[in-house]
Order: C-alpha cells, then sequence, then structure tokens
C-alpha cells in the first residue's frame, strides 16, 4: 500500500507529518498497541509492504504546524488480499483565523488601522524580529490562513487617528490545532475630552458661553477655517468623542456678558492617543471698575456722596429704570465687579452739601471687554 499525505486545498504532497498505521478491532478503533508502522511524511507517498490484509486506522500523530498544518483526523481503511498497490489517502488542512478590529461603542468594523501579528515568547512577550503578518484593516475581518499553531500578540501599529481612534492595547490569543475557523477581535476605543468652563475666583461652572475648537498649525495658530466643534456651556463640563489626536485651541467666541464675565484667552490643548477621559478648563474672569469720586480743585477723595450706575441707551441716555448699583463713595475708590460690558452713565443723586459741594454732572463711561481694572 501507499500512502499519500496531501494538502486538503492544493494536492501537493506534505512533508514533516508523523503518521502511524494501526490495526483496527471490531468497532473500528484502533489497537494502539499494536502499531505497524511510523512513519514521517517525504516528497512522495509513502509505500508499507507486507502488511496484513485487514482493517486498519492512519493517524496522524504529528503535523508540520510550523508550516500552518492541523493535526488531521484518523483515516480508516482496508488492506484487500490483492498484490496490485493500493491507496490510503489523508489530506492535511491547515489554521484559518480572522481578525477583526472593531469600534469599542458600536461594535462595527473600523477601517485603516495597521495591525501586526507577533508569536510570542515563553514570557508572553511580542518577539517583534518575527512578525507574522501585517495589513491594513478594511470593512470585513482580515483572513489569515496557514500561520503556525501556538500563541501570538495582535498589535495596532496605528489607528485610525483622524476618525478619533486612539491605539488599542495588545491582544494575546492563540491558534489552535483545529481546521474550524477562529476568530480574533480588537476593540478600538476613542478620544473622550471634557471642556470645563468655570468661573476664575469661584470654580463654578459658567453657563452660556458659546466655545469652539480648532486645530493647529505648525506655529501653534487656530487654523480657524477647520473648526472641529462650536457649543454653548451649560452646567456640567462638555463631552467632545471621537476627535482626533493632535493639538488643538480652545476658543471663547462669546462670553456671557450679562453676568459680568469678559472674554478668556485661547487656551492652548493637546488630544493624546489614550481612551482615558481628558479634562481642558477655561476659566472665565470678570469685569473690575473702580469708581472714584474725587474734589475737583485738590483731588482728594470725597466722602458721602451718593452715585449711581445706569446703562445707557442707544442715544447715551441713563436707562434709569435699570440702575445697576447704588453706592455711597468712602476713602477710597468704590469697586464693582461681574458689571456686564456696555456703556453707562455713572449719576451722582446726592453731593455731600453739607462739605459745599455741588452735584456732579453726568460721567459717561463704557465697561470694556477686560479682565483688568478699569
Amino acid at each position: 500500500i501507499e500512502v499519500a499525505k496531501v494538502d486538503a486545498e492544493t494536492g501537493d504532497y506534505v512533508e514533516g507529518a508523523t503518521l502511524a498505521v494501526y490495526p483496527a478491532d471490531e468497532d473500528g478503533k484502533a489497537i494502539e498497541g499494536e502499531c505497524f508502522e511510523t512513519f514521517v511524511t517525504g516528497k512522495e507517498p509513502h509505500v508499507i509492504e507486507r502488511i496484513p490484509t485487514g482493517k486498519y486506522i492512519l493517524r496522524e500523530l504529528s503535523a508540520p504546524y510550523d508550516m500552518g498544518y492541523v493535526t488531521a483526523e484518523d483515516v480508516a481503511f482496508e488492506v484487500k488480499d490483492m498484490p496490485q498497490l493500493q491507496t490510503v489517502t489523508m489530506e492535511d488542512d491547515y489554521t484559518k483565523i480572522e481578525v477583526a478590529k472593531v469600534d469599542a461603542e458600536t461594535g462595527d468594523y473600523v477601517e485603516g488601522a495597521t495591525l501586526a501579528v507577533y508569536p510570542v515568547d515563553k514570557d508572553g512577550k511580542a518577539i517583534e524580529g518575527e512578525c507574522f503578518e501585517t495589513f491594513v484593516t478594511g470593512k470585513e475581518p482580515h483572513l489569515i490562513e496557514r500561520i503556525p499553531t501556538g500563541k501570538y500578540i495582535l498589535r495596532e501599529l496605528s489607528a485610525p487617528y483622524d476618525m478619533g481612534y486612539v491605539t488599542a492595547e495588545d491582544v494575546a490569543f492563540e491558534v489552535k490545532d483545529t481546521p474550524q475557523l477562529q476568530t480574533i477581535t480588537m476593540k478600538d476605543d476613542f478620544t473622550k475630552v471634557e471642556v470645563a468652563k468655570v468661573d476664575a475666583e469661584t470654580g463654578d461652572y459658567v453657563e452660556g458661553a458659546t466655545l469652539a475648537v480648532y486645530p493647529v498649525d505648525k506655529d501653534g495658530k487656530a487654523i480657524e477655517g477647520e473648526c472641529f466643534e462650536t457649543f454653548v456651556t451649560g452646567k456640567e463640563p462638555h463631552l467632545i468623542e471621537r476627535i482626533p489626536t493632535g493639538k488643538y485651541v480652545l476658543r471663547e467666541l462669546s462670553a456671557p456678558y450679562d453676568m459680568g464675565y469678559v472674554t478668556a484667552e485661547d487656551v492652548a490643548f493637546e488630544v493624546k492617543d489614550t481612551p482615558q477621559l481628558q479634562t481642558v478648563t477655561m476659566e472665565d474672569d470678570y469685569t473690575k471698575i473702580e469708581v472714584a469720586k474725587v474734589d475737583a480743585e485738590t483731588g482728594d477723595y470725597v466722602e458721602g456722596a451718593t452715585l449711581a450706575v445706569y446703562p445707557a441707551d442707544e442715544d447715551g441716555k441713563a436707562i434709569e429704570g435699570e440702575c445697576f448699583e447704588t453706592f455711597v463713595t468712602g476713602k477710597e475708590p468704590h469697586v464693582i465687579e461681574r458689571i456686564p460690558t456696555g456703556k453707562y452713565i455713572l449719576r451722582e443723586l446726592s453731593a455731600p452739601y453739607d462739605m459745599g459741594y455741588v452735584t456732579a454732572e453726568d460721567v459717561a463711561f463704557e465697561v470694556k471687554d477686560t479682565p483688568q481694572l478699569q
């Protein structure tokens, strides 16, 4: 008889497999203690002569695993009462794994990631100099065939950062001795940035500010034509997900001026290659003005005058029904904080007449969009 060990797909002879021939009992099971012959396959079929007629089991004791083959199933055969050459064929199938790269949230396949498969050493670490295969993910799982059985590391060499993904952690897996399709899944997580807009003094969240996020050029300047997101702040930090890694500028387009806040300076930040939540904080400062009531001749501070601050209408006249603040002057200038930006009238309601002063004329002024003392 000749025993042919062939590739299940190509039909080519398979070298390096260790096979054994056992007689079978009445139930068709191999009588392992009575092995007739053991041999290693070569480039041609193996010939066995003078084997007694009867029923047998051809068993693969060891496949050429380093070529991606797996152990074949036993082949039952019968040696018949004839001198003609009889042929027994055993097919060697091979490993098949599919690598799925999916979104950690949606489960959808992720395109454009560069992955590599490495065998591992005895400590479970990737043997980087022996990469088995490198590939770029697509719309379907990637199929790898004829990978030797054993333990491996699946590593992401480059994530699709422009889609907001981050580099995934290594996935350890084992290619088992089976011709069945084995699936390896790597999840791609994404960036998460929370933007906190807070009061520069109290640390409380500031509502009603309009902010924008811009990528920056090589000089660190905002690329205004490529705004990633614009939003209005609320009672909690604003969450931005799937923003590409890289450097950005957070800009306040409009502050809640009616609450006395002023436009904050740009905040430069970097979105890093991590799935952990990253926080960017912008502080909102506020207006500060000091009102000085002085003697027209000496310049000394005048105490006891009652002054009022009114917003001005478009004609520059005081809107008397909307007085912002009334106060009595003292030995130092009076400080007013968090007054909305805009035009105002400072009016003396009552002068310290007992000291010989007279009522001053109204003073028009403007509260500007600056945190500096005015």
